[in-house]
């Protein structure tokens, strides 16, 4: 899209100040795969054209070269070059062809060279981010709340729909799929709509004599807002591809094409399926959502969720003022903190990316591609792993190693790598090791808010209870009030609330015999109780 972007704009600039292009546009990675040889005849001719036509008044000549992030080699692999120079040596050819090529095209016929990478400047070599080369960068940031949402009405226009859908309808699929793409560039909305065509395809063809006949099933095709929203909600920006990546969920909300979505109704109905800790709850709604919600969407006030009012400019500095910049979800295990986040990013609108470990580079690469697609979430599990206090760990073994990781951790939520930049990604952390944790990252500032999951309470044993066993057929005897105050008293854990309803349901399939009707089958007391023995 940067490409496209680029040819548009100098499109528009020829009839604006009456200056002609001459573009000659190269691949990166196509040099490096050895697809084009360097030089190529289409080069040699650029180059070697007539000096009064390269310097002419109104024709520019323009070196165009895309995928210029094929050439930067990662510290790990970097490590892994040293032994085996495969991989250094054909990034370095590779590199010295692109190098050569500008050069000489500058120096034989006044040329422009712009380069085309999905990282900054900063990271490129230096034999290329120099004076005389690629000297200056522009930032193409991903698409805003209103920038997504006029993307996804061009492409939702041009899919085959109902004719009774009107414009308004469309407006409001657009309305309702922008704030859940936090993240996605515009190729990723095409993907997104070329999905739920493709979905909307397969539902038509039910059967082979269909399928040949595909002209007959393409007239036939509609999308429906159904496709459109299961292809968004299995997408993954392509900033975040080939990482763990959860994308957030449409609430029941979103079944419906009402106009607007009220984040505290769909906070409500996110949070269902987390059973239990209303004050929790609650306290993440006032201290976390609401301030990352206006965050998020403070340059776009006119587009503010309906049934939310507007805050005022004072409330909304507060607001953002306010917004904590990390997230700590701690206690015991069991209770369900790594299902809060992911509730958390939910209710949010954002992807959630999992860090799984890794080097320093790692960490690093992974902050900078969250930024990238921000606003996002970066979720690090177990944190008490890999941020150990450091005057508490004493092992010279593994203590060098930790603090390096732990100090990338500190850099980067301290945005010492981006400085200047508006950074919105919101870093999650659990652990059931809250002593263990290093101070520095506790601190206001980095991971300041903390959460605690502790034992569920009867009240909260009772919800949960509620929702684990909606679709079990429970028994007249069975008091799920009583069973609550009993697992209370014993401090049971959420997982083991979930793990006494499995088991007592499979005790209940044990007592039945073969010729039993599974279906006259229910949970009785004694099975709870039995189940309830099994809980140490």
């Amino acid at each position: 899209m940067k490409a496209m972007l680029l040819e548009r704009e100098l499109s528009q600039m020829s009839g604006t100040i009456g200056t002609s292009f001459e573009v000659l546009n190269v691949s990166a990675k196509d040099i490096l795969l050895g697809v084009v040889p360097s030089p190529s005849v289409e080069q040699r001719r650029f180059i070697l054209s007539d000096a009064s036509t390269a310097t002419s008044r109104t024709i520019q000549r323009l070196l165009v070269i895309d995928d210029l992030d094929v050439v930067i080699v990662d510290s790990d692999e970097e490590e892994t070059a040293s032994t085996s120079n495969n991989l250094e040596s054909e990034q370095l050819r590779a590199l010295n062809a692109i190098v050569k090529l500008i050069d000489t095209s500058i120096a034989s016929s006044n040329c422009f060279a712009i380069g085309i990478s999905r990282t900054s400047l900063a990271r490129l070599p230096t034999q290329l981010a120099r004076v005389g080369r690629i000297e200056k960068e522009v930032l193409m940031a991903p698409p805003s709340l209103r920038q997504r949402k006029d993307i996804f009405e061009f492409w939702l226009s041009t899919l085959p729909t109902n004719k009774h859908l009107s414009a308004s309808t469309m407006n409001a699929w657009a309305d309702q799929l922008a704030p859940r793409t936090a993240g996605c560039v515009a190729s990723d909305i095409q993907r997104i709509c070329a999905d739920a065509l493709t979905a909307a395809i397969a539902r038509q063809s039910q059967s082979l004599e269909q399928i040949q006949s595909l002209k007959n099933v393409m007239q036939n095709t509609c999308v429906e807002w159904n496709d459109i929203r299961e292809a968004s909600q299995m997408y993954i920006p392509s900033q975040l591809s080939a990482m763990d990546v959860i994308p957030p969920k449409f609430s029941n909300q979103y079944n419906s094409l009402s106009s607007g979505v009220d984040f505290r109704t769909e906070f409500d109905q996110v949070w269902k399926e987390f059973g239990g800790y209303n004050d929790m709850k609650m306290r993440l709604f006032r201290t976390v959502v609401r301030p990352w919600r206006y965050h998020i969407m403070k340059s776009e006030s006119s587009a503010l969720i309906e049934g939310a009012s507007a805050p005022t400019s004072i409330m909304n500095d507060m607001l953002d003022s306010s917004r904590p910049s990390g997230i700590l979800f701690h206690g015991p295990a069991g209770n369900g903190k790594t299902l809060a986040a992911m509730c958390l990013a939910s209710s949010l609108g954002l992807n959630c990316v999992k860090w799984l470990g890794g080097s320093e580079a790692t960490l690093r690469s992974i902050f900078s591609r969250a930024r990238a697609a921000s606003p996002c979430i970066l979720f690090i599990d177990e944190l008490d792993s890999l941020a150990m206090n450091r005057e508490q760990d004493n092992t010279s073994a593994t203590s060098g190693v930790q603090s390096r990781i732990l100090t990338t951790l500190l850099n980067e939520m301290d945005g010492i790598t981006n400085a200047g930049s508006s950074q919105s990604v919101l870093v999650v952390a659990a652990t059931n090791r809250l002593d263990s944790i290093d101070a520095a990252l506790l601190r206001p500032g980095r991971l300041e808010e903390h959460v605690l999951l502790s034992h569920p309470d009867a009240s909260s044993v009772l919800d949960i209870l509620k929702m684990k066993t909606l679709n079990m057929p429970l028994g007249d005897s069975i008091k799920l009030d009583e069973l609550s105050e009993a697992l209370s008293n014993k401090s049971a854990s959420c997982a083991q609330v979930e793990g006494l309803c499995r088991d007592a349901c499979l005790i209940a399939m044990r007592r039945c015999s073969d010729e039993t009707d599974l279906s006259t089958l229910s949970i009785s007391d004694s099975d709870t109780k039995e189940a309830f023995r099994l809980i140490t």
